[in-house]
């Protein structure tokens, strides 16, 4: 048995480390006296150094309390080393492209001053439509849109369109409408089909990259204000010409409608 500043020794964990570790149930002492010394033995020994050894991986420790919760052997190890060696991909790739976009960044004033169409004024009429509504994120437009164009196979008549229910951005668990318009009424399993309806409406045509809408999602919002517009309706944007289903293609030549009925 050790006590705690021999283990700190032999482990090189602090005693504050180990106290810490305690109060959260990660490493127990084998024995704790009524007047709250500990003791430790070398199971606990063995523990603290897969604890080390998750932690030079960097590991967290919510992840290193789950796998001390299953872990029974070395067996068991290389599965998580496993996991986490795609996780470091993950953000290897993610690093990578963020390089790429710090390399083709040009102009801050030039990303604000971008070349935007005009607001137009447009009539839209009632319009019959397949639709998923879900909750997650924006970028998962794409899987819903696959889901409704595989059930609807040749009953659709135009572009795909989402409609965002929030007021607000959301980057977890945004309320979104993905629809695609139909030739005639259908049902569908899982799928709505129902009639959304138009009306007089706000256009404006955004050119470009998606992660860029923000800039003419500001334009239609300032033209709104600065005309005493009321909007009638959430924000739809129509998909003219996006990535396809395998390749993305050029995202500068991508063509997104969007709408609001006023």
């Amino acid at each position: 048995m050790y006590k705690i500043g021999e283990f700190s020794r032999v482990t090189q964990l602090s005693i504050k480390t180990l106290r810490y570790y305690h109060e959260i149930n990660l490493l127990v002492p084998n024995y704790v006296e009524p007047s709250g010394y500990r003791y430790y033995d070398d199971d606990n020994y063995r523990t603290a150094k897969l604890i080390v050894l998750l932690k030079d991986f960097e590991f967290s420790i919510k992840e290193i309390h789950e796998i001390l919760s299953q872990y029974e052997d070395e067996t068991d190890l290389k599965y998580y080393l496993l996991e986490k060696n795609e996780m470091i991909q993950e953000k290897i790739n993610h690093y990578k492209k963020l390089q790429a976009r710090i390399d083709d960044f040009e102009s801050f004033e030039e990303e604000l001053t971008m070349k935007l169409e005009t607001v137009k004024t447009i009539t839209v009429e009632d319009q019959l439509v397949a639709s998923i509504t879900y909750m997650g994120k924006y970028q998962d437009v794409g899987i819903h849109l696959g889901k409704l164009f595989k059930a609807v196979k040749n009953n659709f008549s135009g572009k795909p369109f989402s409609i965002y229910h929030d007021e607000d951005y959301k980057e977890e668990n945004a309320t979104v409408e993905v629809c695609i318009p139909l030739k005639r009424e259908l049902a569908y399993k899982d799928i709505e089909v129902k009639t959304i309806p138009g009306g007089k409406a706000l256009s404006l045509m955004h050119i470009g990259p998606y992660d860029k809408l923000s800039l003419s999602y500001k334009v239609l919002t300032d033209y709104i204000k600065d005309n005493d517009l009321e909007a009638k309706s959430k924000i739809r944007e129509h998909y003219l010409k996006g990535p396809g289903m395998l390749l993305k293609g050029n995202p500068e030549k991508y063509r997104t409608e969007i709408q609001i009925l006023i």
